[in-house]
């Protein structure tokens, strides 16, 4: 039996938002699990792993929305762990290294839709934060 062309789109688009409300379920218990004071490198890595398999799922889709959304979600949360003073050093300087890599698929992005602002308040942030660090 053929599927028609609708129905596949409609399977297709199926599939990719319960995969994405998958992913979600799994972003929030990963950031629940960052916010704790006793996170690991680990848990930092795996956060950014998940939002990185997300934001690539949903640019693959041609969800350029939720793309951009995800990216800049992550990067702030990585800002916001390089700026907290409670955590150890290499958690916040790991934090960086990975902050570095949003920033530049952010900028990338941002620059291709003429945001320039946007690039540059970004990049100020960044090194605002990264300035602060040992």
């Amino acid at each position: 039996m053929m599927i028609s062309f609708s129905g596949w789109i409609t399977q297709h688009l199926e599939e990719y938002h319960q995969t994405l409300r998958n992913m979600c379920r799994e972003f929030h218990t990963s950031k629940a699990e960052l916010k704790a004071t006793d996170s690991s490198l680990a848990v930092l890595r795996r956060f950014n792993d998940l939002c990185l398999s997300m934001a690539d799922k949903c640019q693959m889709q041609g969800d350029d929305a939720r793309y951009t959304s995800i990216l800049l979600d992550l990067h702030q949360q990585l800002i916001h762990e390089m700026a907290d003073e409670q955590r150890e050093t290499l958690f916040r300087l790991q934090a960086l290294q990975l902050a570095r890599y949003s920033l530049s698929r952010l900028s990338h992005l941002l620059m291709q839709e003429g945001e320039w602002e946007q690039v540059c308040s970004l990049q100020e942030q960044f090194f605002c934060y990264s300035e602060q660090l040992p």
